[in-house]
């Protein structure tokens, strides 16, 4: 329609007014706010790719967001309320659309042929571009280092209310107290104790060999094609393997064993020597 927005404007206002001009950039983008825009969404995806060098959107999935039963304080998440919801939550896989609260535009970028996904169960990003690849993969590695400096805080904080405990007792027994104060501080301790005791064991249900095996299954699902073609029989029996890990064989059938979002990290890794039927 004569008036409407078209991709040629869109790019010569992000070129010209915020001087875009092949940098790498996060974009989140409302076609809503852009008012009528010729192409859609697609027109204005195609401004930003023509504009910017790496391109680089939330690619949220929120129904694969579970509510777990318990977990720690101050988590904004009303624990043991989502049973509904978890009923009907859906496992995350590379092609499952963008949530609509993020918006139309990074759907048509997910779909493209060009565009890689990185492994995030519920904050995935999708990005195009020269450094696309560096750029997701960095997403494990940053959520690694986080996780380790969140141990060592905890831990740190563990070590010195054990300390405390153990000065509060001897002030205790050499009577600098009585038993009313040592009560109260004593449990006040104790249960600032089994909060840092519950948010380590939250963290190390995510190790940092978890962190690692997400990156290399990132890797893997961006060259899996090119090394079927190319790999020997021994290796593209290693590849079934580990496409095939879910399914079970019931008797000359491959059958697929469903699981619910996130037992694997409930369960914890299988081996290899102990997979039974799996392959």
């Amino acid at each position: 329609m004569p008036g409407d927005l078209t991709a040629h404007d869109i790019e010569q206002v992000l070129r010209d007014e915020l001087g875009l001009n092949g940098q790498d950039i996060i974009a989140h983008a409302s076609l809503s706010a852009l008012g009528p825009v010729h192409g859609g969404e697609k027109a204005v995806l195609a401004a930003i790719l023509a504009a910017a060098g790496t391109v680089v959107m939330p690619a949220f999935t929120y129904q694969t967001q579970v509510i777990p039963h318990t977990g720690p304080p101050d988590n904004a998440i009303e624990y043991g309320t989502g049973d509904s919801v978890n009923a009907r939550a859906e496992i995350f896989r590379p092609d499952l659309p963008v949530h609509p609260d993020c918006g139309t535009v990074a759907e048509p970028l997910r779909r493209d042929a060009s565009t890689l996904r990185s492994t995030h169960p519920i904050l995935s990003f999708v990005a195009q571009g020269p450094h696309a690849r560096e750029v997701l993969a960095s997403q494990t590695r940053d959520a690694q280092a986080d996780s380790r400096a969140q141990r060592e805080e905890l831990t740190r904080q563990e070590t010195l209310i054990i300390q405390q405990q153990d000065r509060l007792l001897n002030m205790r027994l050499s009577d600098d107290i009585d038993q009313e104060v040592f009560a109260k501080k004593h449990t006040e301790l104790r249960d600032r104790l089994a909060s840092i005791k519950l948010q380590l064991d939250v963290l190390d249900r995510s190790h940092d060999e978890t962190a690692e095996l997400a990156a290399k299954v990132f890797e893997l699902s961006q060259t899996l094609r090119d090394q079927w073609l190319t790999a020997d029989y021994a290796a593209k029996r290693r590849l079934l393997e580990i496409v095939f890990l879910n399914c079970v064989l019931d008797d000359v059938t491959l059958v697929p064993e469903m699981r619910k979002p996130f037992d694997v990290l409930a369960e914890g890794l299988v081996s290899e020597k102990s997979r039974g039927e799996r392959i």
